[in-house]
């Protein structure tokens, strides 16, 4: 699904869009590929828009409760989709209710998708099984006390499933350590104007996401 209909693209055939003073590769590739961005975005709310519509013609929609992942994160012209990368490994999480009377809330907090997994067995009454590592969200989308996660940890694996490197990260610092040497042909299919992205075993990488998010 990397190409919206025509419909969509059509809107923003013009967008009018901002080049990276950095940026040194095709222009016109750049705006191309932000272009059909928008137009895949657009897609999306207009799908999401119908399937909510169906939900309140039926009557379903205030009992409803709506989760959206992404299973990574995506920028243009930056490595996101396959290494250690803040663009993609941060992906939003949504959570949404058709309750009357429910308040937005937006968080920085750090989670992980197994709290996903014990935030629906908690709206749906279900304790989670022994020995599970999730952390409800309820009380954080509720404005109530929340323990939260002090840091984050994860493995990062080449599409075809090897181990490359590991991560440890927390609001504002990002370590990574590579366990095995990688090269862009072994990645996910990321962003084609991101540069070539490659490490070798044993490179190790501290980030100050504060002052370099990437």
């Amino acid at each position: 699904p990397h190409r919206a209909p025509a419909r969509f693209v059509k809107d923003f055939a013009e967008a009018v869009i901002e080049v990276p003073a950095d940026f040194e590769g095709s222009s016109e590739g750049y705006i191309a590929a932000e272009r059909a961005s928008l137009a895949m975005h657009a897609w999306l709310d207009a799908e999401l828009k119908h399937f909510l519509n169906g939900l309140a013609e039926a009557g379903e929609l205030a009992d409803t409760r709506l989760v959206f992942v992404g299973d990574n994160g995506w920028a243009t012209a930056l490595n996101s989709k396959g290494p250690p990368r803040e663009q993609g490994l941060r992906s939003p999480v949504i959570l949404w209710s058709g309750a009357a009377g429910t308040t937005p809330v937006v968080s920085d907090e750090l989670v992980d998708l197994v709290d996903v997994t014990a935030t629906l067995l908690d709206w749906a009454g279900v304790a989670p099984p022994a020995g599970a590592r999730g952390q409800s969200l309820a009380p954080l989308l509720a404005g109530q006390p929340w323990q939260g996660r002090p840091r984050l940890f994860g493995e990062i694996y080449t599409r075809d499933g090897g181990l490359f490197a590991l991560c440890a990260r927390d609001a504002r610092w990002k370590y990574v350590e590579y366990v095995a040497t990688v090269k862009a042909h072994e990645l996910s299919p990321g962003p084609r104007l991101a540069p070539e992205f490659r490490r070798r075993a044993g490179v190790l990488e501290l980030f100050d996401l504060s002052a370099d998010p990437t």
